[in-house]
């Protein structure tokens, strides 16, 4: 009787060790740990910027009013030191900038008339820049920050 052998074929299944997948994991680790704070402090610097031309809007729109209503930047409308049109406009910038919260006084002192206004950006969370703070822009052009004048360039 012929006896048959079988052939049996081998199967060579390839993967991964242990060690490969920690080496990878450990430069994944490596990458991001230098590449999260750059990516953080751009996005502030980013943040910080928006909120300085969205200011700007503010006070252009201010400057119109200015000129429109004889030369007062309070609309006279109760409770004073507030303009109702500028407080609009600034809800609205509010709720599409990251980081910060912009506010407008109206000084309706009686050495001012309602002549003059500071708009305010707040720092409201870690997505504002830490490095300037809170920012003020005046009537007179005067840009100002709690960490210095370096933050409007």
């Amino acid at each position: 009787m012929k006896s048959r052998q079988l052939k049996t074929t081998k199967i060579n299944i390839q993967g991964f060790t242990l060690m490969e997948l920690m080496l990878v994991i450990a430069i994944l680790g490596i990458l991001t740990a230098i590449a999260y704070p750059s990516y953080k402090r751009h996005i502030q610097t980013t943040n910080r910027k928006a909120t300085i031309a969205e200011m700007h809007i503010i006070s252009q729109a201010l400057a119109r009013f200015y000129t429109n209503h004889n030369g007062t930047y309070d609309d006279g409308v109760e409770p004073k030191n507030k303009n109702a049109n500028i407080d609009k406009l600034v809800n609205v910038i509010n709720a599409r900038i990251e980081g910060y919260i912009i506010s407008v006084a109206i000084d309706d002192t009686d050495k001012n008339f309602g002549q003059a206004y500071t708009i305010t950006a707040t720092q409201k969370d870690s997505m504002g820049d830490p490095n300037c703070g809170n920012l003020n822009i005046d009537n007179y052009g005067g840009k100002t920050s709690t960490q210095g004048t370096h933050c409007f360039r």
